[in-house]
């Protein structure tokens, strides 16, 4: 006997996201941002179109990257379901994505999605500048080298540090992690910036692709070596 779901899995067709232009870019620069005065308004969301056969099914389950979200089929009528996205819900900006749909048992073809905001390559960086001696400290205590009050919305891309070294020679166990602490929320380690002594050389890495900051979020530097450190770098953030 042939499954019940033969015949939608053949009728399912990939979304549609008519707010991605024709080379697979969605900005969200072109989206209604948040309105900052309106509790609860968190701007235009990313909406999803899916195109559903006849079937008595309740739900339809949408994949944007790693989001994923569970929409009611209130009207089983209607053919074609808006299934929405609030930024809050998407994954971060600066990658790209496959979206796609479940329904009936069966996953529809995904359409590859490009999420940036070019309004991030506007937004304000940030100068770490070393050359002296820094208090010790340690993973559980660290010492404070420096921090920065995010001004507004930045994507920071694990690209964008540049560490170069400055003035005398640093410590051979010099080591500091990078900190983000969002506004009102817990603090991670997101990065860690090492001295190679051998090579004379400063380098950085943060511990995922993008970083989402927003207004109000601070990025803080520490040391976490138990004596003091000479540190001798310009980071750009």
């Amino acid at each position: 006997m042939n499954s019940p779901f033969e015949n939608i899995a053949m009728t399912l067709t990939a979304p549609r996201l008519f707010q991605r232009d024709s080379n697979g870019l969605l900005d969200l620069q072109f989206l209604n941002p948040p309105n900052p005065g309106n509790q609860g308004d968190e701007g235009d969301p990313v909406v999803v179109s899916v195109l559903l056969p006849d079937s008595n099914e309740k739900q339809v389950i949408v994949s944007f990257g790693s989001a994923i979200k569970t929409f009611p089929i209130v009207n089983p009528r209607r053919v074609v379901i808006d299934c929405v996205f609030l930024r809050s819900e998407l994954p971060p900006a600066g990658n790209s994505y496959d979206v796609s749909y479940q329904y009936g048992g069966q996953r529809s073809p995904a359409v590859t999605v490009t999420l940036i905001d070019s309004m991030a390559l506007f937004a304000p960086r940030h100068i770490v500048k070393t050359n002296g001696v820094y208090p010790a400290g340690s993973r559980q205590r660290p010492s404070l080298v420096d921090v920065w009050a995010v001004p507004s919305f930045r994507l920071l891309l694990e690209n964008d540090p540049i560490i170069a070294p400055v003035g005398a020679l640093a410590s051979a166990d010099a080591a500091l992690k990078i900190v983000w602490k969002p506004y009102g929320g817990e603090a991670s380690d997101v990065g860690e910036i090492v001295y190679d002594a051998g090579g004379g050389q400063w380098s950085v890495a943060l511990k995922q692709p993008c970083l989402t900051l927003e207004r109000s979020d601070l990025i803080v530097v520490q040391s976490v070596v138990t004596s003091q450190q000479m540190l001798n770098f310009s980071l750009l953030l």
